[in-house]
């Protein structure tokens, strides 16, 4: 009797122990979860692309987001495609990070960049270009299809270091075809349990974060002469294509938290092999890795997340972006 009592005690314990872990969390976590499906359209050419005039809902702690998708198929109010006089537009470009994943439109930093550079009194427009997992080469791909016709004066080119391989776009266009989502449908339990469980998304990351942690797949993709050639010469001809429309690049790196001194020290190379890169094509380069990389980094990123800065993070870069974005006015 004594044993079962003890027993008894022991799973109050726990659970007890559980439910102070899951308040805690959904108090202070930036956990950050897409609901809502259909945000994306299957494409012949690109794999996916964000349906025109869809909204969907980000879930943080601070409540529900809404993401909304104009009738052009962008994030953010739509924009004619001329390019009014004296005007200085500049296009932003990239997956999930300049998109605004887990903000509002308003609260993301290409939204706050603008909003400071029109507070100088310059007359200028940021476009958010920006599709979420969009490697490079669909970015490229996008451009010379569609975003080419907003005329811009400054592109800038967010990149993070997985963005320099190449996706199965037939792949990536049934899966959006089959379950309505760019990724394999998870199954309705799953999706139940990340909605309703915080301390298992946790865990579940916890989990991740160990078993990759010796990966380094997308580090060592730079390392590979082929991928990189064909990355390096796209990114050239990117680059070309701009300057011959008298249209500047600024290049924005942002970077995995285990390369940071005061984390895993995973190497920088890719870093390094992109700056002079940036420089040959005379494209402005900006690694933002040295300014995050202190003891405190953690306090910048998303919970579990290695790549996704949360609103201090981009309150920490926005600085340095705003000083290269007001150099080119």
């Amino acid at each position: 009797m004594i044993k079962k009592s003890k027993i008894y005690c022991a799973i109050i314990i726990l659970l007890a122990l559980l439910l102070g872990i899951e308040i805690y969390l959904r108090l202070n976590s930036d956990i950050t979860r897409v609901t809502g499906k259909g945000m994306f359209i299957p494409d012949d050419i690109l794999g996916y692309r964000l349906k025109p005039g869809f909204s969907s809902y980000f879930e943080t702690r601070e409540g529900e987001v809404l993401a909304s998708i104009n009738e052009k198929g962008l994030r953010g109010p739509s924009k004619s495609y001329e390019n009014p006089e004296g005007n200085k537009r500049v296009l932003v470009m990239g997956g999930s990070i300049p998109f605004g994943s887990g903000f509002s439109f308003e609260e993301s930093y290409t939204s706050k960049l603008e909003k400071k550079l029109k507070a100088k009194g310059e007359k200028v427009e940021i476009i958010n270009g920006a599709v979420p997992a969009y490697q490079f080469s669909q970015q490229y791909d996008f451009y010379k299809e569609e975003l080419y016709k907003y005329n811009p004066d400054v592109v800038l080119l967010s990149l993070v270091l997985d963005d320099i391989g190449e996706l199965n776009r037939s792949k990536l266009k049934e899966n959006v075809i089959k379950y309505d989502n760019i990724q394999k449908n998870e199954g309705k339990i799953k999706i139940a349990i990340k909605k309703s469980c915080y301390t298992c998304v946790f865990l579940y990351g916890l989990y991740l974060n160990e078993k990759k942690k010796h990966a380094n797949h997308a580090l060592n993709a730079w390392e590979d002469e082929a991928i990189y050639s064909n990355f390096a010469e796209k990114l050239s001809e990117f680059s070309q294509n701009l300057s011959q429309s008298n249209i500047s690049l600024v290049i924005v790196v942002f970077p995995y938290n285990q390369q940071f001194t005061n984390s895993l020290n995973y190497t920088k190379h890719p870093q390094e092999k992109l700056k002079a890169l940036s420089s040959g094509i005379n494209a402005t380069y900006i690694d933002i890795l040295p300014y995050l990389d202190d003891r405190n980094y953690k306090n910048y990123y998303m919970t579990d997340d290695k790549i996704h800065l949360n609103g201090r993070g981009f309150d920490k870069i926005e600085p340095l972006i705003y000083k290269e974005l007001a150099s080119e006015q």
